[in-house]
């Protein structure tokens, strides 16, 4: 009888689509306090925006951003590095090895919605 590491080894391995690592480390990204988006463009992809490399079990991401005046964008970025970290290790079971933050834009946040009077 074999025993079940020798199984587990004949069975392969699981890639994750490069779109599903994206989806992901942009969702965590937008759950940080500070992080303005999600934003859409007409032409392109809006921000956040990620990219990664995985080799393996390990991945190094870059991922750009927009934060939230008057929110110090250094905080924010390293709130964001962390927290990709934790998601991709917890939901991927990847070892984010770098995680690049990058803050292209600093926006207003967003008015409040007004009620209407009726």
């Amino acid at each position: 009888m074999a025993d079940d590491s020798d199984e587990a080894g004949r069975r392969g391995s699981l890639q994750i689509a490069d779109s599903v690592i994206a989806r992901v480390v942009e969702a965590a990204a937008l759950t940080v306090d500070g992080v303005a988006g999600p934003e859409k463009r007409a032409f392109g992809r809006g921000l956040p925006r990620s990219q990664s490399t995985v080799a393996g079990n390990r991945a190094r991401i870059t991922l750009e951003i927009a934060t939230l005046w008057p929110r110090s964008a250094a905080e924010v970025a390293m709130a964001v590095r962390d927290r990709v970290r934790e998601q991709v290790g917890a939901l991927l079971d990847l070892t984010a090895d770098s995680v690049g933050v990058e803050v292209l834009r600093v926006v207003q946040p967003p008015e409040p919605a007004r009620a209407r009077a009726r």
